[in-house]
């Protein structure tokens, strides 16, 4: 390869006469080191080219390296959530233990003195659910049908 930093090679006066390098022999050596130096990252770029293995052994460490830096990030995310739930939790639990305290009297004076309405109540409730979960499982079967 020429190099616009290169002299231009000398070219064959005749067939049969050889080509005169007219540079003197250190700019000859240093031509060869440069060209040496040039052929050797080439070998070394062609050797890396051609080692699969290492080249899948990096790509492997690489996307380890990316997992791993995902679940690290993931996890400290979800302990943040965690914590902030656990905070809610916390807050909801103490308001319903507060409000259970207010509430509990009245309830409990409630179911003794009239047994027969809450139960009433109670079945009411159970029935309505058990209504609509059977709506809904008959809407899911219809839609099943309906697909295929």
């Amino acid at each position: 390869m020429s190099t616009p930093q290169e002299p231009p090679r000398p070219t064959p006066v005749a067939a049969d006469r050889p080509v005169v390098d007219r540079r003197d022999p250190d700019e000859l050596r240093a031509d060869i080191e440069a060209t040496r130096e040039e052929l050797g990252e080439t070998v070394e770029e062609l050797a890396h080219r051609v080692d699969v293995p290492a080249r899948v052994r990096e790509r492997r460490d690489e996307t380890v390296a990316r997992v791993q830096q995902t679940v690290a990030h993931t996890t400290d995310t979800v302990q943040q959530k965690v914590a902030q739930t656990t905070a809610t939790v916390q807050q909801q639990a103490a308001r319903a233990h507060e409000t259970l305290a207010e509430k509990a009297p009245v309830v409990d004076r409630t179911v003794r003195e009239r047994p027969a309405a809450v139960l009433g109540v109670l079945a009411a409730i159970v029935a309505f659910l058990l209504v609509r979960a059977h709506r809904r499982k008959a809407r899911r079967k219809a839609r099943r049908i309906k697909e295929v």
